[in-house]
């Protein structure tokens, strides 16, 4: 029995040794031969400095994106001398030829005359540093036939295959220079091994089979999809890491009891904690799409003193073309997005203007004009903090039925397992984050509607819906 119960440990870390290797093995695969369907859903972090998705019958309604006259490719390194194919097309026009030249950090890869039909282009790419990305530059001039947007050429495709080699022990150099997935084949091997009820032997078992399953999960996704291969990896590593910070912090609470969030004091500010560690880590102020037609009231309103949007538009929606939004006969543009946003983003708006006029003195290169950054930022710092106040919203709701630690673990869970953490802090442009304060009060309001029926509880909740029906037109439907 005793020499059992040393075998079994010494199997199963020779076993996640096996496993290791087994997936720095289809890592370097993966690495090798990577694909992107350019304006696919799966592009995204890809593909950078291009325009917003399209379809074109003369394409065969494939999905393509534009490249702005300077966007980049990133790729994997794929540690090596490889080929990069690129499928693209310059739309036609005359007395007009479109060139592109690419280049890495280290070397240039040449100078393309592009065709006015869809063509499969192939370069060689010397070897680079075998750590971080590869980021391919591409360099084009603008094309003339759309004076409303910056545009480059059209890109369906690309991939890049790296050359077959001899170059030395290539297991053990990508364990060495890029361990992704092998780290969480091992994280996970660590996590199953300290599950809590399990005896040794299922421990051991335990270690084996978890980073087994995730080999698993990556094979099928590679059959399925096989420009996915390192984006589940890279997706594997996170669920991965978030499990293990799980486990962390429920040992320390064990281990220390008074932490843990028994009232409601305590689990205000683990709220708090959690918000600004999600704000920490994912803030990431942007001004694109939809949210153009939410901020242009106030920016038009504070700088112009008009309601004109033409040049907000022209500014802030590289996509934008004439007739996406609807012209009035007073030769006003209809905007069809609420103005509710505006009016919650006005505050931040007003700080934003008053740092940078006063941040002009110390010649800094921001103007006050409603476009620069620290007036996106402000803007999309408020709809992150009103996610925040979902939480506590949505806590206080919680309260009515649930104890303090049970509340506390399902309005985190609500924020950061949802994309509403996605509209807080990366989309905080777009109304969502808004909104979803904003229905939670209307909740709140119509159970003290409830509890008590008095005049000042039926103007609470007649005002919450109206704030609704102001800042989200969806928010209508769920009244």
């Amino acid at each position: 029995m005793r020499t059992r119960r040393h075998v079994a440990p010494l199997f199963s870390w020779l076993a996640l040794a096996l496993i290791m290797f087994a997936g720095a093995a289809w890592q370097s695969y993966a690495r090798a031969d990577q694909q992107i369907m350019i304006g696919g859903a799966l592009d995204d972090g890809a593909v950078i400095d291009f325009q917003e998705r399209e379809r074109s019958p003369f394409l065969g309604d494939r999905p393509f994106r534009w490249s702005l006259p300077s966007a980049q490719l990133r790729f994997w390194n794929p540690a090596g001398p490889s080929v990069l194919t690129l499928t693209m097309i310059a739309p036609a026009l005359a007395g007009f030829q479109q060139h592109l030249a690419l280049h890495t950090s280290a070397s240039t890869l040449g100078d393309v005359l592009v065709a006015s039909e869809q063509r499969r282009y192939q370069l060689l790419v010397p070897p680079t540093q075998p750590a971080g990305d590869l980021l391919i530059q591409l360099t084009s001039e603008q094309f003339p036939g759309d004076t409303r947007r910056e545009l480059g050429l059209v890109f369906t495709a690309a991939s890049l295959a790296r050359l077959p080699t001899s170059d030395g022990p290539g297991l053990l150099r990508e364990l060495w220079l890029m361990p992704l997935l092998p780290i969480t084949l091992l994280l996970s091997s660590l996590i199953a091994r300290n599950l809590r009820g399990l005896s040794g032997q299922w421990r051991n078992s335990a270690a084996v089979i978890a980073p087994l399953l995730i080999m698993g999960v990556l094979a099928i996704g590679n059959l399925l999809f096989a420009s996915m291969g390192l984006l589940l990896a890279e997706y594997a590593l996170g669920i991965t890491l978030i499990i293990g910070a799980v486990q962390g912090l429920c040992w320390q609470l064990r281990r220390y009891p008074q932490l843990r969030p028994a009232t409601d004091q305590l689990a205000q500010r683990w709220m708090l904690l959690a918000f600004l560690l999600g704000l920490a880590l994912t803030f990431t102020p942007s001004m694109r799409a939809d949210g153009v037609g939410y901020y242009v009231y106030l920016r038009s309103l504070a700088i112009d003193g008009d309601l004109h949007f033409d040049n907000e538009f022209d500014v802030l929606w590289s996509a934008y073309r004439p007739g996406d939004v609807e012209t009035m006969a007073t030769g006003y543009l209809a905007n069809p997005w609420a103005v509710g946003p505006a009016i919650w983003w006005a505050p931040g708006f007003g700080l934003a203007h008053a740092f940078v006029l006063a941040s002009q003195a110390f010649g800094a290169p921001w103007q006050a004009n409603g476009y620069d950054q620290p007036y996106i930022v402000m803007i999309s710092l408020t709809s992150a903090l009103a996610g925040l106040a979902t939480m506590l919203v949505c806590y206080r709701i919680c309260r009515r039925w649930l104890a303090p630690p049970i509340a506390t673990l399902a309005v985190i869970s609500l924020v950061f397992g949802s994309n509403l953490l996605y509209y807080m802090m990366r989309w905080g442009s777009y109304a969502h984050a808004l909104a979803a304060m904003l229905a939670s009060l209307f909740v709140l309001a119509w159970l003290q509607l409830e509890e008590r029926p008095t005049l000042r509880n039926w103007l609470l909740v007649g005002l919450a819906a109206g704030a609704m029906l102001q800042t989200y037109w969806v928010s209508g439907l769920t009244l």
